[in-house]
């Protein structure tokens, strides 16, 4: 019969795992601590989620930037709508007046300033920018014969070619002869805007405008004198 291996001692650093209570004893004034530190920790987390106090103002304070927003948003579409449909009453106010008369001068184009003022009332600027522009189209070839814009000066030189809608050119080969002459109206205004980041996307300014042809009532064509 074999002899059995002796057993080797344990270390005596293994010795506490022998023990019935393998683990040391808390201190009762640290377990007291302890626990009173987690029931403090327990009631104020559950003081803060039963609080409702200052949860209106939480929710004011999120809704509250796009409410602005909203409301400047808004703002600024209607302003700009009513600018646009002043601008283009002004386009077409000169347009008519101008194409009343049996010739024009440059004093009486000079009035139409007074008129685009008028009309954009109560938006008025003198930032507007006006061009008249008497059109003559010849076998389809559209050219410029006067034009005056709100500062006395000739915008287009005289005979340059001029871009004028399919349409027009199209009736100006039913007259007989193949010549029509128009008048062109244009107003245009910078309109700048109050919403806030607008400078930073190039968005502060929005240019507004409206052109108009009309045909001369008086007389086939429409000169101006001293243009």
């Amino acid at each position: 019969m074999c002899a059995r291996a002796p057993v080797p001692p344990l270390p005596i650093s293994s010795w506490w795992r022998l023990r019935p209570s393998r683990m040391k004893t808390i201190p009762d004034g640290l377990a007291a601590r302890t626990h009173r530190a987690l029931s403090r920790a327990r009631s104020a987390v559950g003081r803060f989620r039963d609080d409702v106090r200052g949860i209106g103002a939480i929710e004011f304070a999120l809704v509250a930037p796009v409410l602005i927003l909203l409301y400047i948003g808004a703002a600024e579409i209607s302003v700009a709508m009513s600018i646009d449909k002043k601008v283009a009453r002004a386009a077409e106010t000169v347009g008519d007046l101008v194409t009343r008369q049996d010739s024009v001068d440059q004093t009486y184009l000079k009035t139409m300033n007074d008129v685009v003022e008028a009309v954009m009332t109560p938006y008025t600027s003198k930032s507007y920018v006006m061009q008249i522009t008497g059109i003559r189209i010849q076998n389809g070839d559209a050219r410029v014969a006067w034009s005056w814009n709100q500062d006395g000066k000739e915008p287009f030189g005289k005979g340059s070619a001029v871009d004028v809608p399919d349409d027009l050119i199209a009736d100006a080969g039913d007259i007989p002869n193949g010549e029509a002459n128009l008048v062109r109206a244009r107003v245009s205004v910078q309109h700048g805007l109050m919403m806030p980041g607008a400078a930073d996307l190039d968005l502060d300014t929005l240019t507004l405008g409206k052109t108009y042809y009309l045909r001369p009532r008086q007389n086939i064509g429409l000169a101006c004198t001293n243009c």
